[in-house]
């Protein structure tokens, strides 16, 4: 018998969870003609969870869980497909969801997960449609959508590589017979991070996610949000990740001890105004083409720029107008009538165009009535950071003011005077502010944090390990502005992979000694470097070859005679003599396309 870790339960009992005793079974000759299948020893894993779930049903409270490991992936799989029958219990089974944010498993009963997923997709922005209508309507916007491609290639509005991408994951989404489009799946984990009724009826919120994996739209969705990605990163708010918000935090100098407040954006994707969100983006998209293109300006865009942004706009509106998925029911099909859903594949970029734009409406809003405006702004998707040096007063005018701006949706605003926690950062007036006027900044962890880090016995390159303790490390010295909160943080880092069973001393080699302290300067302004590179052009090359390689980057075959003659060969193939641009690629990849747009 296997032993199940890491599984939550959502009902409440004394008895604690413990593993059945193990039978001794006799020892049966290895057979050298016949080996067991893969799928025989994935039957088995499934048959032991039943037995466990089963023969041990009186479940326990969430604040008593099992020793935190990892489980195998054939044991996830396993549990995602168990559904056992509880004895005495007429409402049905037992299922296992996972949960948001944390690496658990979370033991429901149906009828629990059922009203869950109800409640969630109850709201005003979701409609049940039949089975007949969701292909009725994917079909058609298949079609529409492929009609648009060809006409804006047609203008040498888009490329045909971009063209030929948008158009593979049509061909993939429609049946060969009949012509049946593929809807969305929906995907639920349960908030455990958040507030957790047991035993309830709804015991805990959940996350919907639309997974368009298979979706007609999945590609057309990525190219949209490649086209608003380098607007978003322009916006004057918009980080990348926690790095990237310390570098920001760093070039403010405050003269007064500031107000350091935090916003929580609720419902940010479903709640947002489609119809807003997509004349932000044309007009955001106007300015950008036309920035990009010679003797043209965002004041004065051509009328082929105007029709390239429309393009966009109009193939948005096809995408977001059918976005339909499926849920575990049979049958039961569900279309969101307003919004956008996590997991389409363009919700970041425009939802986050348009808080950007409430913020700079925001932001002349409090100028015109002679507000103090907030001396840092910054947002993370939904996570709002800032600092303010007025008066409460002016400062809650102010959150006022965005608060009526980004309605019908609701801001959950946190002030201090002294910190504040902002994802896994704790900012803060430290001791060096009276002579610096900066904020100090520390690693934050949840107090549901168990470190649940990749197991040393799993079966992968010593690389592997080494770069995920070197990159905590890192993490580490990028957060921690002081030395000793530097210093404590890698104290708790390292108790967490000793327990995840890392040795003492490569811990010690690879972790703890990976940086000093007095480098956390030059850190800072490598990553800084290379966020700049990025954002560089590239050299404008007249041919680019992409070549598929058949073997990964980790066997020995890779030697650079080979694929020094690979590469040759394929520019006398070519039959340029200009200058060109090697791509390469390993034969998995499932799209080049996408490489070539990226070039």
């Amino acid at each position: 018998m296997r032993k199940i870790t890491n599984v939550l339960a959502f009902k409440e009992a004394p008895t604690t969870l413990q593993a059945p005793p193990r039978q001794q079974e006799k020892r049966k000759p290895k057979s050298k003609a016949k080996l067991p299948t893969p799928s025989s020893s994935v039957e088995n894993i499934k048959i032991e969870m039943n037995d466990f779930l089963t023969t041990h049903l009186p479940q326990f409270p969430v604040e008593k869980m099992i020793k935190e490991t990892n489980i195998t992936a054939a044991q996830r799989r396993a549990i995602a497909a168990t559904k056992v029958t509880s004895p005495g219990n007429q409402a049905g089974g037992v299922e296992m969801m996972e949960a948001d944010k944390e690496r658990k498993f979370v033991q429901v009963d149906s009828t629990q997960r059922r009203a869950m997923i109800t409640r969630a997709i109850d709201g005003t922005s979701y409609t049940r449609i039949s089975k007949t209508e969701a292909q009725k309507r994917l079909t058609k916007a298949s079609k529409r959508l492929k009609a648009v491609l060809g006409k804006a290639h047609q203008m040498k509005l888009i490329s045909k590589n971009d063209r030929e991408f948008m158009q593979e994951s049509i061909a993939k989404g429609i049946d060969t017979s009949p012509d049946k489009a593929e809807a969305g799946k929906l995907v639920v984990r349960v908030k455990t991070h958040k507030i957790v009724t047991p035993g309830a009826e709804i015991p805990a919120k959940i996350r919907v996610i639309i997974s368009g994996t298979k979706s007609c739209s999945k590609n057309a969705q990525a190219w949209i949000g490649d086209q608003l990605q380098p607007i978003v990163e322009d916006t004057p708010t918009y980080v990348q990740d926690t790095a990237h918000a310390i570098d920001k935090i760093n070039e403010i100098v405050h003269k007064r001890a500031p107000i350091i407040f935090t916003g929580d954006v609720e419902d940010m994707y479903p709640a947002a105004p489609r119809a807003k969100c997509r004349i932000i983006a044309e007009a955001a998209l106007i300015k950008h083409y036309a920035n990009q293109t010679p003797h043209e300006t965002a004041g004065c865009p051509s009328l082929k720029t105007k029709r390239k942004a429309g393009v966009v706009a109009e193939i948005e509106e096809i995408v977001t107008s059918n976005i339909i998925f499926t849920t575990d029911i049979k049958d039961e099909y569900v279309t969101m009538g307003d919004g956008y859903g996590i997991g389409i594949g363009h919700s970041g970029q425009i939802c986050g165009l348009e808080i950007a734009s409430c913020e700079q409406e925001a932001n002349e809003r409090a100028k015109a009535r002679g507000i103090q405006q907030p001396s840092l702004l910054l947002r993370l998707q939904d996570d709002i950071l800032g600092t303010f040096e007025g008066s409460e007063e002016e400062l809650k005018e102010f959150l006022e003011i965005m608060d009526n701006i980004v309605a019908p949706r609701i801001i959950t605003w946190e002030t201090s005077k002294r910190e504040a926690v902002w994802c896994d950062l704790r900012v803060k007036i430290g001791s060096s502010f009276r002579s610096t006027g900066k904020l100090d900044t520390e690693l934050y962890q949840k107090p549901t944090d168990k470190g649940l880090y990749l197991p040393r016995t799993s079966h992968h390159p010593q690389e592997t390990f080494k770069g995920i303790m070197r990159g905590e490390a890192q993490r580490l010295l990028v957060n921690c502005s002081t030395e000793g909160a530097y210093t404590q943080a890698l104290n708790t880092k390292r108790r967490q992979f000793e327990n995840q069973g890392y040795n003492p001393l490569e811990v010690t080699e690879h972790f703890s000694h990976a940086f000093e302290f007095n480098q956390r300067e030059a850190v800072l302004k490598h990553r800084t470097a290379r966020r700049a590179s990025k954002k560089s052009p590239r050299p404008n090359t007249d041919t680019m070859i992409a070549m598929a390689i058949p073997f990964t980057g980790r066997t020995k075959q890779l030697k650079l005679k080979n694929l020094i003659h690979m590469i040759n060969k394929g520019i006398k193939k070519s039959g340029t003599k200009k200058k060109i641009r090697v791509v390469l690629a390993n034969q998995a990849t499932q799209s080049l396309a996408q490489l070539f747009r990226k070039w």
